[in-house]
């Protein structure tokens, strides 16, 4: 069996699949919410650390406290969530896109466990969840540092 040829300049697989399918309003919301949260957290994570290293004053404090690479290694770990959540899907959703490619690779064990993946809520709640608290220990620290408790 050949292969499709790639067509550069084709739609996003995602779009078209969804073009397919009546919209209900739940998965433009959901894909909204999604994307809105997994921007926030990068963002929060990032800009956080970045934002009070730069203040001179507040970076003494900081170091004063100890606790700088404490805040600095919950920050980094809530990043870290967040890409390993990414990059995970993302294979996941390259092999069930794949299977949609080719029917024959729905007969492979990677098809069949990214399928079983793809159901499951609790992964993405967890590493979600798992980030908001690692910034939210971080930010409190933080707030600690800064005010010398």
């Amino acid at each position: 069996m050949r292969k499709k040829p790639i067509i550069y300049g084709k739609m996003n697989a995602d779009i078209e699949h969804a073009k397919t399918k009546k919209d209900d309003g739940y998965f433009s919301a959901y894909a909204n919410f999604a994307t809105t949260l997994r921007n926030w957290l990068i963002i929060f994570g990032i800009g956080v650390p970045a934002y009070f290293a730069k203040e001179e004053k507040f970076a003494a404090k900081m170091l004063e406290s100890g606790l700088s690479k404490e805040i600095l290694t919950l920050f980094f770990l809530g990043i870290f969530f967040q890409l390993f959540e990414v990059f995970i899907y993302k294979v996941i959703m390259g092999y069930l896109y794949q299977a949609e490619e080719n029917p024959s690779f729905k007969h492979t064990c990677r098809y069949k466990f990214s399928l079983v993946c793809s159901e499951k809520t609790w992964p993405i709640v967890c590493l979600d969840g798992g980030t908001v608290v690692l910034y939210g220990i971080a930010t409190w620290k933080l707030l600690a540092a800064f005010t010398g408790e």
